[in-house]
């Protein structure tokens, strides 16, 4: 059988060897020619649409670390969009509810409000009184926080009104400016609401309790704000009256919305008012006492109460003229009808 000389292979192999490498460069050197013509005359896009193309990812990526850093309690992340093609977003220029593309509002006074979809709520069940209940909720918006002290002194200050009886002037100090405001009524609350609508043209008011429940909850209607699991971590309780923790103080004591604080914290007012079948049955109240009274139903619980008698469901009514260290709220915003 004839055989190949080792040093004939040896060249063969030289050969084939070489035409790679070859090849292999020639490959290199047109892909770096083709990118630099591409950098150099553009990718085929006019650019304004280049330009429109970035911004939409810049202020989105923006939002979404500044989203991120919020959930996680931690300085948000700044990103530069100096190249931005827009002016600042004024207050009074925001349109109150934007289905196309809903994501807060900010009032003059740093107040802020995250839109809420619309969706199926559900109320009631196990330890509220009440049967569930399901009701479709339209969009709205809804505080972020409970309303703080610093914000509610905003509002005594712009209109006159007065203040919570249990403060001594109307400058607080600052370690007390973020605390949620109490001992307001739900007039008080409500007055309060109808002023931030107004910075944004439109209607504020107290939540009802299906807006209040499903801002809580979220569209599965988890048991808990942060899942289906109770937590001590998340919330305060068995805390004295009055003894309250700044908003935003449990990170992890937040929505499926954003929202945070549904869970312990204050009561919170809502527009909503007891039937006179749930009066009737209801064996938690005096209901001597509350007889003949305007009542209205309170949501969410508060830091005083056992943990297990903290969670979003949970729900009470009170007359709507009491003030009490253990009541807040929150607001909504709706566009006018």
């Amino acid at each position: 059988m004839p055989t190949s000389s080792p040093k004939k292979n040896q060249k063969e192999f030289s050969r084939v060897l070489s035409l790679f490498f070859s090849g292999l460069i020639c490959l290199l050197v047109s892909i770096v020619v083709g990118m630099s013509a591409w950098l150099m005359f553009g990718s085929g896009q006019k650019p304004e649409n280049r330009r429109k193309m970035n911004d939409y990812f810049s202020v989105k990526i923006t939002n979404k670390l500044t989203h991120e850093a919020e959930l996680s309690n931690k300085t948000p992340v700044t990103q530069n969009t100096s190249s931005i093609n827009s002016e600042p977003v004024k207050v009074n220029q925001i349109e109150p509810v934007k289905d196309e593309n809903p994501e807060y509002l900010i009032s003059d006074t740093g107040l802020k409000l995250l839109y809420i979809s619309e969706g199926e709520s559900i109320i009631g069940g196990e330890g509220t009184q009440i049967p569930l209940t399901r009701k479709f909720v339209k969009p709205f918006f809804i505080n972020e926080t409970e309303v703080t002290n610093e914000e509610y002194s905003h509002f005594i200050k712009e209109i006159g009104y007065a203040k919570p009886n249990y403060w001594k002037s109307n400058d607080l100090p600052d370690s007390t400016k973020l605390i949620p405001v109490v001992n307001v009524s739900f007039n008080d609350a409500g007055t309060f609401c109808g002023w931030l609508g107004k910075k944004f043209d439109a209607q504020g008011r107290l939540p009802d309790e299906f807006e209040w429940e499903y801002a809580a909850r979220g569209s599965k209607h988890q048991k808990y704000s942060w899942g289906n699991e109770p937590n001590q971590n998340f919330v305060a309780y068995s805390q004295p009256p009055g003894v309250l923790k700044p908003v935003k103080f449990y990170a992890q004591n937040i929505s499926p919305f954003g929202v945070y604080d549904m869970a312990g914290s204050v009561w919170e007012w809502t527009t909503t008012i007891p039937s006179s079948e749930e009066f009737k049955t209801n064996n938690k109240i005096n209901k001597s006492a509350l007889a003949g009274k305007n009542l209205r139903i309170l949501k969410g619980s508060s830091s005083n109460e056992k943990l297990e008698a903290i969670f979003p469901a949970q729900r009470e009514f009170v007359p709507n003229d009491i003030r009490d260290l253990s009541i807040g709220f929150r607001c909504v915003v709706v566009k006018n009808q």
